[in-house]
């Protein structure tokens, strides 16, 4: 069975997590926005407006955006998904209570997935029920790093796979290798004929605690929009 996921697919998610709080010096206890957004929260988050210009289209603003090397925008978007799955996700998927989305999770154990989204709440459900591994649960190849206290397991197969259309934020691409002695030596930066991938929580990787960073040849571990 297939399921093609798109933006709708997370908007109970809010809702069924309830509220979350934090405490800080300057305005005492306050409650976190997280949610995941919608359209209208997107162009108010990612470009402070309140509606599109007549025929144009928030996908045609983050094509303009990243056509003028401006990736603001979309690390705006990236920045507020993280968090709702740092927060919402998360909750949903180790909450002892169960909720809707554990039990379609639960009642479709032998799905796969198609989405649209670029958060990570499916594979944060899946991977709490030893369906989805980031090494093969995208439907390609990926380099993961375990964490420094997580013991080595024999590998094991994703049943469930999880394909971003459009990308995933825990995921970057890796270009380049350098070859030979870098430290007082020759060393070479070769090129790659395929990218390889690499597995990069980031700020979400207590939602994935047997995995560590990923760093890439340039220094980078997390995904960028350049």
């Amino acid at each position: 069975m297939l399921f093609l996921l798109g933006a709708g697919f997370n908007i109970d998610a809010t809702r069924e997590a309830g509220p979350f709080y934090g405490n800080s010096i300057n305005i005492g206890v306050h409650q976190i926005d997280c949610k995941y957004p919608l359209v209208a929260d997107v162009l108010k988050l990612c470009f402070g407006l309140d509606k599109t210009a007549e025929g144009k289209s928030i996908e045609d603003l983050f094509s303009e955006a990243l056509a003028r090397a401006d990736y603001k925008p979309m690390e705006a978007l990236v920045d507020r998904l993280l968090g709702a799955d740092y927060y919402i996700a998360q909750r949903l998927a180790t909450a002892q209570k169960s909720n809707s989305y554990r039990r379609f999770f639960e009642h479709f154990d032998r799905a796969q997935f198609l989405t649209f989204n670029y958060d990570s709440l499916p594979e944060i459900f899946l991977s709490q029920s030893g369906r989805w591994f980031p090494e093969d649960g995208y439907g390609v190849p990926v380099q993961t790093q375990l964490a420094s206290l997580a013991e080595p397991r024999i590998a094991a197969q994703s049943s469930s796979l999880v394909i971003h259309l459009h990308g995933s934020a825990c995921v970057f691409t890796i270009e380049s290798r350098i070859i030979g002695n870098p430290v007082g030596g020759i060393a070479e930066l070769v090129h790659l004929d395929e990218p390889l991938y690499a597995f990069d929580p980031h700020s979400i990787s207590h939602c994935f605690p047997r995995y560590g960073r990923v760093v890439s040849v340039t220094g980078h571990t997390r995904p960028k929009s350049e």
